[in-house]
């Protein structure tokens, strides 16, 4: 699509550790629930952003359009989180163009494995990038506030437990 600019973003840390993204974070959070992701605090989303390995981001004029992370070991593994397009301009390939410029990221690394999560209608929109669904492997999660408790209920007190 014409007139879209895919960037990487550019984390700086100052002298006081102190990260500056340079992204617009509250535009950031209106993208993500636009699309339907849940709800982030600006101090969690630049956190996010610094800690990513790389961050692939789409622009309209100057009004952000999509968003996607790669977070890795930065050596052996990857994952793909954060794939965002503002859903008046999906399915014009601007998702496309994200996530092939994060696998180059990934390979320009030297990853050999990159995973992610994703609803089951946008399967078939990875599966185009060669990712592969494998019915061996099954994904499990721990949140922080899921039913059992989340992490502290599963703590241990004592680590030679």
């Amino acid at each position: 699509m014409e007139g879209i600019e895919i960037r990487r973003l550019m984390t700086d840390q100052d002298a006081n550790g102190d990260v500056d993204v340079d992204v617009d974070l509250a535009a950031l959070s209106a993208l993500f629930e636009s699309v339907g992701m849940r709800k982030r605090s600006p101090s969690a989303m630049r956190a996010a952003l610094a800690g990513s390995s790389d961050v692939v981001v789409a622009y309209q004029a100057e009004t952000l359009v999509g968003i996607g992370r790669l977070v890795s070991d930065r050596v052996y593994y990857g994952g793909i989180w954060d794939v965002a397009v503002r859903p008046d301009l999906q399915s014009k390939g601007i998702g496309s163009r994200i996530l092939n410029e994060l696998l180059v990221c990934a390979k320009a690394r030297g990853l050999i494995m990159i995973g992610l999560f994703t609803a089951h209608h946008n399967r078939n929109f990875y599966e185009q990038f060669g990712f592969q669904f494998r019915p061996d492997i099954h994904a499990m999660t721990l949140t922080a506030d899921n039913a059992r408790g989340g992490f502290a209920a599963h703590l241990k007190e004592n680590s030679d437990e």
